[in-house]
């Protein structure tokens, strides 16, 4: 990333013009060195007026090397430049001829790295992700290669979930942190045991947060965070009702807006529940209980 406050960004900009209907361009020039994006577009719209008023007197353009200066606007010649020769080129004779069997180039293009464009393509046909999706995720070479290997250790996760996840909480960690993923204690591994837990069913959606906030921190196994916080989210149905009974006789006056169909208030009954389940109640259940046992008094 160039700095151009501190003279870091360098373009030379090659311009050369054709008339209407010409197929070929004419005699290209170049000039060098030019150092802002505002600079680049002037110097490039000065050269090529310039150039039409040569063609259009009768002159010709001639190949060279030229300056741009900020302070005229204008493009100045430094120096001519033909060809190769113009850079002293020439064969060293104490080199020997170096020849490549077609074999040897077979071997080292079958080899290559998967080209970012095939894996743009393979990324949006074989994960069915957004191109959003694959937009930011090609942002960071280190966060494709840790969404892959995160899909090879969770074959029974679709890898729109993976992605979520990784684009979402867990970029939001990293950035809070200013940490790269390779950098985070959330190694591919325990990232895998995270979105194995979510998938059984096993953690909610809420309970997956902490879980990887507690993961970011400590470095921990998701399973042992997970029983550290109690156990595994309730999904039987017989242990949530008795502590739903236990909300409702509790807040009769609002199990009473509800029968009056202020149905918004059961979101009221729902957060008394989860704080008996310390968390772990599984809120559709929950929420679908509520409702049932209001309905049934």
């Amino acid at each position: 990333q160039a700095n151009m406050e501190k003279g870091q960004l360098r373009v030379d900009a090659n311009v050369s013009i054709r008339p209407h209907g010409a197929t070929e361009f004419g005699t290209r020039t170049e000039t060098k060195n030019i150092n802002s994006f505002r600079s680049i577009e002037a110097a490039i719209n000065y050269e090529v007026s310039r150039q039409v008023k040569v063609i259009e007197s009768g002159g010709e353009i001639v190949q060279e090397t030229r300056n741009y200066d900020d302070a005229s606007g204008k493009t100045t010649s430094l120096r001519s430049k033909a060809d190769a020769h113009d850079y002293r080129y020439f064969p060293d004779p104490d080199l020997k001829p170096l020849i490549l069997s077609s074999d040897y180039i077979s071997d080292i293009q079958n080899n290559l790295p998967e080209h970012a464009l095939k894996k743009r393509e393979r990324f949006d046909t074989e994960f069915d992700l957004s191109s959003k999706q694959i937009d930011v995720l090609f942002l960071d070479k280190d966060l494709v290669h840790y969404f892959e290997t995160v899909v090879d250790l969770t074959k029974d996760v679709s890898p729109q979930e993976i992605c979520k996840w990784i684009l979402g909480d867990l970029s939001a960690l990293l950035n809070e942190s200013q940490l790269k993923v390779n950098e985070s204690k959330v190694t591919e591994s325990l990232f895998a045991e995270l979105m194995a837990l979510i998938q059984s069913g096993k953690v909610s959606g809420k309970m997956a947060k902490s879980i990887l906030e507690s993961v970011f921190k400590t470095g921990k196994s998701p399973k042992d965070l997970l029983k550290e916080q109690g156990g595994e989210q309730i999904s039987d149905s017989s242990e949530l009702q008795n502590m739903v009974n236990e909300v409702l006789d509790e807040n009769l006056d609002v199990v009473e807006k509800v029968k009056a169909g202020k149905t918004k208030s059961a979101d009221f009954l729902m957060g008394q529940v989860m704080k008996k389940s310390r968390g772990r109640a599984k809120p559709d259940l929950v929420r679908a209980l509520i409702l049932s046992s209001i309905d049934a008094r």
